[in-house]
């Protein structure tokens, strides 16, 4: 798998509610080209997943209500 499918993987899985999984995907992209397309994204990404209040954590789906 690309850097950068491993990236759209990882945001695809923090925003299905899949924290642990996103974070998994994220750090192998960044193993795979730490420097290249969307690693500043990535390693925001990150930090975002391992903020203990992050808004993705509290609500899947981000600020949308669940239905």
């Amino acid at each position: 798998m690309t850097a950068v499918a491993t990236f759209r993987l990882g945001v695809c899985q923090e925003k299905l509610g899949d924290p642990g999984e996103g974070s998994q995907s994220l750090r192998r992209r960044t193993e795979i080209l730490p420097q290249g397309p969307f690693a500043a994204e990535a390693h925001q990404a990150l930090e975002r997943l391992k903020a203990p209040d992050s808004p993705e954590k509290a609500a899947p789906g981000g600020d949308h209500p669940q239905r």
